[in-house]
Protein backbone atom coordinates (compact mmCIF):
# COMPACT_ATOMS: atom_id res chain seq x y z
CA UNK A 1 0.00 0.00 0.00
CA UNK A 2 1.23 3.18 -0.72
CA UNK A 3 1.62 5.96 1.76
CA UNK A 4 -0.84 8.15 0.63
CA UNK A 5 -3.43 5.13 0.42
CA UNK A 6 -6.27 5.00 3.49
CA UNK A 7 -6.89 2.05 4.62
CA UNK A 8 -9.76 -0.75 4.65
CA UNK A 9 -12.53 0.31 7.60
CA UNK A 10 -12.30 -1.66 10.65
CA UNK A 11 -15.56 -2.25 12.49
CA UNK A 12 -15.33 -2.37 16.57
CA UNK A 13 -17.78 -2.20 19.06
CA UNK A 14 -15.38 0.98 20.96
CA UNK A 15 -12.84 2.58 19.26
CA UNK A 16 -10.65 4.09 22.27
CA UNK A 17 -8.42 6.75 21.30
CA UNK A 18 -5.86 7.23 23.71
CA UNK A 19 -3.83 4.22 25.64
CA UNK A 20 -2.87 5.31 28.58
CA UNK A 21 -3.78 3.81 32.28
CA UNK A 22 -7.48 5.52 31.61
CA UNK A 23 -7.72 3.98 28.70
CA UNK A 24 -5.85 0.70 29.22
CA UNK A 25 -8.21 0.24 32.70
CA UNK A 26 -11.95 0.73 30.33
CA UNK A 27 -10.18 -1.71 27.39
CA UNK A 28 -9.70 -4.35 29.90
CA UNK A 29 -12.97 -3.91 31.48
CA UNK A 30 -14.74 -3.95 28.09
CA UNK A 31 -12.55 -7.09 26.79
CA UNK A 32 -13.12 -8.68 30.07
CA UNK A 33 -17.20 -8.38 29.51
CA UNK A 34 -16.58 -9.95 25.89
CA UNK A 35 -16.50 -6.77 23.76
CA UNK A 36 -14.23 -6.16 20.56
CA UNK A 37 -11.92 -2.81 21.21
CA UNK A 38 -9.97 -1.41 19.13
CA UNK A 39 -7.26 0.99 21.48
CA UNK A 40 -5.04 3.96 19.05
CA UNK A 41 -2.24 5.73 21.28
CA UNK A 42 -0.17 8.05 19.03
CA UNK A 43 3.71 7.35 21.35
CA UNK A 44 5.09 3.68 19.75
CA UNK A 45 6.10 2.56 23.63
CA UNK A 46 4.78 2.84 26.70
CA UNK A 47 6.10 5.64 28.25
CA UNK A 48 9.60 5.19 30.97
CA UNK A 49 8.79 7.98 33.37
CA UNK A 50 6.90 8.88 36.02
CA UNK A 51 3.72 10.90 35.42
CA UNK A 52 0.97 9.94 38.42
CA UNK A 53 2.56 9.49 41.46
CA UNK A 54 -0.17 8.39 44.16
CA UNK A 55 -3.51 6.10 43.69
CA UNK A 56 -5.77 5.68 46.90
CA UNK A 57 -7.63 2.98 48.08
CA UNK A 58 -10.68 3.18 46.26
CA UNK A 59 -8.61 3.03 43.17
CA UNK A 60 -6.69 -0.18 44.72
CA UNK A 61 -10.24 -2.22 44.83
CA UNK A 62 -10.70 -0.91 41.39
CA UNK A 63 -6.99 -2.05 40.05
CA UNK A 64 -8.28 -5.23 41.99
CA UNK A 65 -10.99 -5.92 39.92
CA UNK A 66 -9.10 -5.82 36.95
CA UNK A 67 -6.93 -8.19 38.45
CA UNK A 68 -3.26 -6.15 38.70
CA UNK A 69 -3.14 -4.82 42.57
CA UNK A 70 -1.76 -7.37 44.01
CA UNK A 71 1.25 -7.59 41.38
CA UNK A 72 1.77 -4.41 41.85
CA UNK A 73 1.67 -3.80 45.92
CA UNK A 74 4.95 -4.79 46.03
CA UNK A 75 6.41 -2.22 44.51
CA UNK A 76 4.56 0.57 45.42
CA UNK A 77 4.91 2.04 48.88
CA UNK A 78 1.72 2.72 51.42
CA UNK A 79 2.23 6.21 53.51
CA UNK A 80 -0.55 7.36 56.70
CA UNK A 81 0.99 11.12 56.57
CA UNK A 82 0.97 14.02 54.13
CA UNK A 83 2.95 16.75 56.12
CA UNK A 84 2.92 20.34 54.75
CA UNK A 85 5.69 22.82 56.54
CA UNK A 86 5.37 26.33 56.64
CA UNK A 87 7.16 29.71 55.90
CA UNK A 88 9.36 28.79 58.60
CA UNK A 89 10.34 25.46 57.58
CA UNK A 90 8.43 23.87 60.71
CA UNK A 91 5.25 21.47 60.45
CA UNK A 92 2.18 23.45 59.62
CA UNK A 93 -0.54 20.26 59.27
CA UNK A 94 -0.43 17.02 58.79
CA UNK A 95 -3.33 14.75 56.44
CA UNK A 96 -3.52 11.40 57.63
CA UNK A 97 -6.55 9.67 56.87
CA UNK A 98 -8.15 6.76 58.58
CA UNK A 99 -6.24 3.23 58.12
CA UNK A 100 -6.63 0.48 56.67
CA UNK A 101 -9.49 2.24 54.80
CA UNK A 102 -12.95 0.78 55.02
CA UNK A 103 -12.32 -0.88 51.65
CA UNK A 104 -9.47 -2.80 53.20
CA UNK A 105 -6.43 -1.33 51.54
CA UNK A 106 -4.28 1.03 53.00
CA UNK A 107 -5.46 4.54 52.99
CA UNK A 108 -2.73 5.90 49.79
CA UNK A 109 -0.10 4.35 47.83
CA UNK A 110 2.65 5.82 46.36
CA UNK A 111 3.74 4.34 42.97
CA UNK A 112 6.28 4.31 39.67
CA UNK A 113 3.32 4.76 36.40
CA UNK A 114 5.72 2.31 33.83
CA UNK A 115 4.98 -0.48 36.42
CA UNK A 116 0.94 -0.14 36.21
CA UNK A 117 0.88 0.68 32.28
CA UNK A 118 2.84 -2.37 31.94
CA UNK A 119 0.49 -4.24 34.21
CA UNK A 120 -2.31 -2.94 32.19
CA UNK A 121 -1.44 -3.01 28.92
CA UNK A 122 -0.43 -7.09 29.28
CA UNK A 123 -3.94 -7.62 31.25
CA UNK A 124 -5.71 -5.76 28.52
CA UNK A 125 -4.02 -7.82 25.66
CA UNK A 126 -4.48 -11.18 27.33
CA UNK A 127 -8.70 -10.72 26.23
CA UNK A 128 -8.98 -11.52 22.42
CA UNK A 129 -11.30 -8.92 21.49
CA UNK A 130 -8.77 -6.26 22.70
CA UNK A 131 -6.31 -4.94 20.11
CA UNK A 132 -3.52 -2.31 20.84
CA UNK A 133 -2.00 -0.29 18.01
CA UNK A 134 0.41 2.33 18.94
CA UNK A 135 1.71 5.04 16.22
CA UNK A 136 -1.65 6.02 14.91
CA UNK A 137 -2.90 9.56 16.01
CA UNK A 138 -6.69 10.55 15.60
CA UNK A 139 -7.09 13.15 12.74
CA UNK A 140 -11.01 13.21 12.22
CA UNK A 141 -14.74 12.13 13.84
CA UNK A 142 -17.91 12.02 12.43
CA UNK A 143 -20.63 10.26 14.68
CA UNK A 144 -24.48 9.19 14.18
CA UNK A 145 -27.32 7.86 15.71
CA UNK A 146 -25.23 4.10 15.07
CA UNK A 147 -22.13 4.87 15.82
CA UNK A 148 -18.61 6.33 15.05
CA UNK A 149 -15.87 6.85 12.56
CA UNK A 150 -12.28 7.61 13.24
CA UNK A 151 -10.18 8.64 11.10
CA UNK A 152 -6.11 8.04 12.08
CA UNK A 153 -3.04 8.79 10.38
CA UNK A 154 0.64 7.32 10.81
CA UNK A 155 3.09 9.02 12.98
CA UNK A 156 6.83 8.04 12.48
CA UNK A 157 8.30 7.06 16.20
CA UNK A 158 7.53 10.84 18.06
CA UNK A 159 9.11 12.94 20.93
CA UNK A 160 6.46 13.74 23.62
CA UNK A 161 5.76 16.91 22.01
CA UNK A 162 5.70 15.98 18.50
CA UNK A 163 5.20 13.56 15.74
CA UNK A 164 5.67 12.84 12.51
CA UNK A 165 3.02 11.74 9.80
CA UNK A 166 3.76 9.26 7.43
CA UNK A 167 0.83 9.96 4.97
CA UNK A 168 -0.77 6.48 5.43
CA UNK A 169 -4.72 7.14 6.82
CA UNK A 170 -7.32 4.14 7.94
CA UNK A 171 -10.55 4.89 9.21
CA UNK A 172 -12.47 2.98 12.16
CA UNK A 173 -15.85 2.23 12.53
CA UNK A 174 -17.21 1.73 16.08
CA UNK A 175 -20.73 1.60 17.92
CA UNK A 176 -18.90 3.77 20.51
CA UNK A 177 -15.76 6.17 20.52
CA UNK A 178 -14.11 7.13 23.69
CA UNK A 179 -11.48 10.05 24.38
CA UNK A 180 -8.82 9.15 26.95
CA UNK A 181 -6.61 11.04 25.19
CA UNK A 182 -5.00 13.53 27.80
CA UNK A 183 -5.56 17.03 28.43
CA UNK A 184 -5.19 18.20 24.65
CA UNK A 185 -7.69 16.02 23.79
CA UNK A 186 -8.19 15.59 20.25
CA UNK A 187 -11.82 13.83 20.76
CA UNK A 188 -12.89 16.80 23.36
CA UNK A 189 -12.13 19.24 20.83
CA UNK A 190 -13.67 17.29 17.90
CA UNK A 191 -16.92 17.30 19.77
CA UNK A 192 -16.43 21.17 20.87
CA UNK A 193 -16.93 20.07 24.51
CA UNK A 194 -16.65 23.17 26.35
CA UNK A 195 -14.52 23.49 29.64
CA UNK A 196 -14.78 25.70 32.92
CA UNK A 197 -12.15 26.95 34.66
CA UNK A 198 -11.82 26.28 38.07
CA UNK A 199 -8.93 29.38 38.50
CA UNK A 200 -5.64 27.72 39.06
CA UNK A 201 -2.85 28.05 36.64
CA UNK A 202 0.51 27.86 37.36
CA UNK A 203 4.08 27.14 36.24
CA UNK A 204 5.62 24.17 37.98
CA UNK A 205 9.35 22.18 37.29
CA UNK A 206 8.82 18.80 37.67
CA UNK A 207 12.32 17.04 38.48
CA UNK A 208 12.31 12.66 39.18
CA UNK A 209 15.40 11.24 40.36
CA UNK A 210 16.88 7.76 41.01
CA UNK A 211 18.58 7.62 44.36
CA UNK A 212 21.48 5.79 44.61
CA UNK A 213 20.33 4.23 47.95
CA UNK A 214 16.64 5.81 48.57
CA UNK A 215 16.75 3.95 52.51
CA UNK A 216 19.71 6.64 53.05
CA UNK A 217 17.56 9.93 52.28
CA UNK A 218 15.94 10.66 55.74
CA UNK A 219 12.94 12.76 53.93
CA UNK A 220 8.90 12.14 54.89
CA UNK A 221 7.44 9.88 51.81
CA UNK A 222 4.94 12.78 50.30
CA UNK A 223 5.44 16.60 51.97
CA UNK A 224 5.09 20.35 50.64
CA UNK A 225 6.93 23.12 51.61
CA UNK A 226 5.07 26.54 51.47
CA UNK A 227 8.03 28.43 51.42
CA UNK A 228 7.40 31.39 50.05
CA UNK A 229 10.77 31.76 48.29
CA UNK A 230 9.41 28.54 45.83
CA UNK A 231 7.06 26.65 46.75
CA UNK A 232 8.06 23.16 46.84
CA UNK A 233 7.03 19.40 46.94
CA UNK A 234 8.79 16.16 47.31
CA UNK A 235 7.15 12.86 47.50
CA UNK A 236 8.07 9.34 46.68
CA UNK A 237 7.29 7.92 43.27
CA UNK A 238 7.39 4.08 44.05
CA UNK A 239 10.48 2.23 45.38
CA UNK A 240 13.57 3.84 44.12
CA UNK A 241 12.21 6.62 42.58
CA UNK A 242 11.54 10.40 43.94
CA UNK A 243 10.40 13.49 42.48
CA UNK A 244 10.21 17.04 43.46
CA UNK A 245 8.39 19.76 42.05
CA UNK A 246 9.35 23.49 42.28
CA UNK A 247 6.79 26.51 41.14
CA UNK A 248 8.41 28.97 38.69
CA UNK A 249 8.47 32.88 39.95
CA UNK A 250 7.22 35.59 38.13
CA UNK A 251 9.72 36.49 34.95
CA UNK A 252 11.40 32.94 35.11
CA UNK A 253 10.85 30.93 31.78
CA UNK A 254 10.46 27.42 31.35
CA UNK A 255 13.83 27.38 28.88
CA UNK A 256 15.88 28.20 32.43
CA UNK A 257 15.37 25.49 33.69
CA UNK A 258 17.76 23.13 32.16
CA UNK A 259 19.58 20.03 34.18
CA UNK A 260 21.93 22.25 36.03
CA UNK A 261 19.31 24.63 37.60
CA UNK A 262 17.55 21.47 38.18
CA UNK A 263 20.28 20.52 40.48
CA UNK A 264 20.83 23.82 41.75
CA UNK A 265 17.32 23.73 43.09
CA UNK A 266 17.52 19.70 44.50
CA UNK A 267 21.16 20.67 46.49
CA UNK A 268 19.43 21.25 50.05
CA UNK A 269 18.31 17.30 50.02
CA UNK A 270 19.94 15.78 47.02
CA UNK A 271 23.17 16.05 45.06
CA UNK A 272 24.33 14.25 41.78
CA UNK A 273 26.57 11.94 43.82
CA UNK A 274 23.74 10.55 45.29
CA UNK A 275 20.73 9.62 42.37
CA UNK A 276 20.71 9.87 39.07
CA UNK A 277 18.75 12.33 37.08
CA UNK A 278 15.62 10.98 35.22
CA UNK A 279 13.47 13.57 33.77
CA UNK A 280 13.31 18.07 34.08
CA UNK A 281 10.18 19.61 32.72
CA UNK A 282 7.97 22.82 32.71
CA UNK A 283 4.67 21.69 33.41
CA UNK A 284 1.84 24.05 33.60
CA UNK A 285 -1.12 22.83 36.23
CA UNK A 286 -4.45 23.80 35.17
CA UNK A 287 -7.93 23.34 37.01
CA UNK A 288 -10.63 22.37 34.41
CA UNK A 289 -13.77 20.48 33.74
CA UNK A 290 -16.01 19.52 30.34
CA UNK A 291 -19.13 20.56 30.85
CA UNK A 292 -20.39 17.00 29.90
CA UNK A 293 -18.39 13.39 28.96
CA UNK A 294 -21.01 11.97 26.64
CA UNK A 295 -21.84 13.38 23.07
CA UNK A 296 -24.29 11.01 20.79
CA UNK A 297 -21.72 7.70 20.07
CA UNK A 298 -18.68 9.57 21.59
CA UNK A 299 -17.42 10.04 25.29
CA UNK A 300 -14.24 11.29 27.26
CA UNK A 301 -12.80 10.16 30.27
CA UNK A 302 -9.84 11.05 32.31
CA UNK A 303 -7.82 14.47 31.68
CA UNK A 304 -9.80 14.90 28.29
CA UNK A 305 -12.91 15.31 30.83
CA UNK A 306 -10.83 17.37 33.58
CA UNK A 307 -7.78 19.17 35.18
CA UNK A 308 -6.87 19.02 38.41
CA UNK A 309 -3.71 20.85 40.20
CA UNK A 310 -1.70 17.73 41.66
CA UNK A 311 -1.42 18.45 45.54
CA UNK A 312 -4.33 16.06 46.08
CA UNK A 313 -2.78 13.44 44.08
CA UNK A 314 -6.43 12.88 42.38
CA UNK A 315 -5.75 13.23 39.08
CA UNK A 316 -5.17 9.31 37.79
CA UNK A 317 -7.45 8.39 40.78
CA UNK A 318 -10.19 10.54 38.98
CA UNK A 319 -9.48 9.18 35.33
CA UNK A 320 -9.61 5.56 37.11
CA UNK A 321 -12.96 6.26 38.22
CA UNK A 322 -14.10 7.49 35.26
CA UNK A 323 -13.05 4.17 33.22
CA UNK A 324 -15.17 2.34 36.00
CA UNK A 325 -18.13 4.27 35.55
CA UNK A 326 -18.11 4.64 32.19
CA UNK A 327 -17.11 0.74 31.89
CA UNK A 328 -20.16 -0.94 32.83
CA UNK A 329 -22.44 1.03 31.51
CA UNK A 330 -21.70 0.52 27.88
CA UNK A 331 -20.99 -3.36 28.74
CA UNK A 332 -25.12 -3.13 29.40
CA UNK A 333 -25.79 -0.59 26.63
CA UNK A 334 -23.60 -2.62 24.02
CA UNK A 335 -25.13 -5.89 25.25
CA UNK A 336 -28.61 -4.56 24.80
CA UNK A 337 -29.78 -4.19 28.76
CA UNK A 338 -29.90 -1.15 28.64
CA UNK A 339 -30.36 1.99 26.65
CA UNK A 340 -27.90 4.11 25.58
CA UNK A 341 -29.46 6.73 27.83
CA UNK A 342 -27.52 5.44 30.81
CA UNK A 343 -24.59 7.08 29.41
CA UNK A 344 -26.01 9.96 30.00
CA UNK A 345 -25.60 9.56 33.78
CA UNK A 346 -21.56 9.56 33.69
CA UNK A 347 -21.68 13.00 33.19
CA UNK A 348 -24.44 13.57 36.73
CA UNK A 349 -22.08 11.13 38.04
CA UNK A 350 -18.47 11.60 37.59
CA UNK A 351 -18.25 15.50 37.05
CA UNK A 352 -19.53 17.27 39.88
CA UNK A 353 -16.91 14.71 42.41
CA UNK A 354 -14.48 15.96 39.77
CA UNK A 355 -15.14 19.15 40.51
CA UNK A 356 -15.39 19.16 43.90
CA UNK A 357 -11.94 17.69 44.29
CA UNK A 358 -10.20 19.51 41.70
CA UNK A 359 -11.66 22.75 44.05
CA UNK A 360 -9.85 20.92 47.26
CA UNK A 361 -7.22 20.68 45.16
CA UNK A 362 -7.06 23.93 44.32
CA UNK A 363 -7.78 25.36 47.81
CA UNK A 364 -4.74 23.33 48.65
CA UNK A 365 -2.86 25.16 46.18
CA UNK A 366 -3.51 28.22 47.33
CA UNK A 367 -2.29 27.58 50.92
CA UNK A 368 0.63 26.04 49.33
CA UNK A 369 1.36 28.76 46.56
CA UNK A 370 1.19 31.77 48.86
CA UNK A 371 4.27 34.04 47.82
CA UNK A 372 4.01 37.42 50.15
CA UNK A 373 6.99 36.78 53.49
CA UNK A 374 3.43 38.31 55.63
CA UNK A 375 0.90 36.81 54.36
CA UNK A 376 2.58 33.46 54.40
CA UNK A 377 3.44 33.80 57.90
CA UNK A 378 -0.06 35.00 58.41
CA UNK A 379 -1.15 31.81 57.14
CA UNK A 380 1.08 29.79 58.95
CA UNK A 381 -0.17 31.60 62.52
CA UNK A 382 -3.73 30.77 61.40
CA UNK A 383 -3.08 27.09 60.46
CA UNK A 384 -1.27 26.69 63.73
CA UNK A 385 -4.22 28.45 65.68
CA UNK A 386 -6.75 25.85 64.20
CA UNK A 387 -4.98 23.03 65.59
CA UNK A 388 -4.86 19.00 64.14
Amino acid sequence: MRSSETAAETTVDVAIVGFGPVGQALALSLGAAGHRVACFERFHEIYRLPRAVHLDHEVMRLLDRLGVAKQLEPEMISFSEYRWFGADGEELMTLRPASPALSGWEPDYLFFQPLLEEALDARARSFPGVTVERGWSATGLEHDAQGATLTLRRVDEPEESAAVSTGETRTVRARWVVGADGANSFVREALAVPRRDLGFQEQWLVVDVAPHDAEALDLPDACQWCDPRRPTTQVHSGRGHRRWEFMLLDGERAEDFDAARSWELLAPWITPDDATLLRHAVYEFRSMVAERVRDGRCLIVGDAAHLTPPFLGQGLCAGLRDAANVAWKLDLVLRGLAADALLDTATDERQPQNDWIIAFAVQLGKVLCELDPDAAAERDRTVRAAGP
